[in-house]
């Protein structure tokens, strides 16, 4: 089996395959940048049957901000639980904590992809 990165590597890069849990994808582009980290669009090579899937990598400086990211992705995790899988809320698939030297760490994660303006207007339907 080919070695792929652990999603250790500094940054994610167009074509770089990643591995999250049990799945695999490959970066194809950046869909946007704060001031924590990247999203990128990602394709999936192998792992359950997911579509299109958003790649955000989270920068933690401290503690703090690892329990932030981690909130993240536990809330995404706990509505998903709520609301069901055709919820407007995006699907959660896997994610991963890699620790860094110096005490920074990484929170890596993949959720479903979906059409911005698609998400916006069916979040505000249901809730509405």
């Amino acid at each position: 089996m080919q070695n792929l990165p652990d999603c250790g590597s500094e940054n994610y890069s167009k074509g770089a395959e990643v591995q999250i849990e049990a799945y695999r994808f490959r970066c194809q582009h950046v869909l946007g940048r704060g001031s924590f980290g990247e999203v990128w669009s990602g394709e999936t090579l192998s792992g359950h049957d997911c579509q299109e899937v958003a790649l955000k990598d989270i920068a933690c400086r401290s503690e703090g901000e690892l329990k932030q990211a981690l909130f993240e992705v536990n809330v995404l995790k706990s509505v998903q639980c709520l609301t069901g899988e055709r919820s407007c809320i995006p699907q959660y698939y896997a994610h991963k904590v890699v620790q860094k030297r110096g005490g920074e760490s990484r929170v890596r994660f993949a959720m479903a992809r979906s059409e911005e303006r698609r998400v916006g207007k069916e979040c505000r339907s249901r809730w509405s």
